[in-house]
């Protein structure tokens, strides 16, 4: 007797358990749709590897100079001053 006494007490006690998760989930979805948790399907801005360019920019600061050397875009003129079309060779004959 005593042992249907204790598994019903530990399937009450796994229901109650699972209805707790269960209003918990729904507590974090609410609490994320109101715009107060990140919780499951609305993603953060900022991830943790740009927490980490701070940290680059001081380790390596030639790495900026790269990166703004291949941010930026080099135009070439013609021989009238005009910029060159982006996609078209540039004729260098002259």
């Amino acid at each position: 007797m005593k042992i249907v006494l204790w598994i019903s007490v530990g399937i009450g006690a796994v229901i109650l358990l699972y209805l707790i998760g269960r209003l918990f989930d729904r507590f974090c979805i609410y609490l994320e749709n109101r715009g107060l948790l990140f919780y499951k399907h609305k993603q953060s801005s900022s991830s943790a590897s740009s927490a980490m360019v701070g940290l680059q920019k001081f380790v390596e600061p030639g790495t900026r100079h790269v990166v703004e050397a291949q941010q930026n875009l080099i135009v070439k003129e013609d021989a009238a001053g005009n910029p060159a079309e982006p996609g078209k060779a540039s004729d260098d004959s002259s």
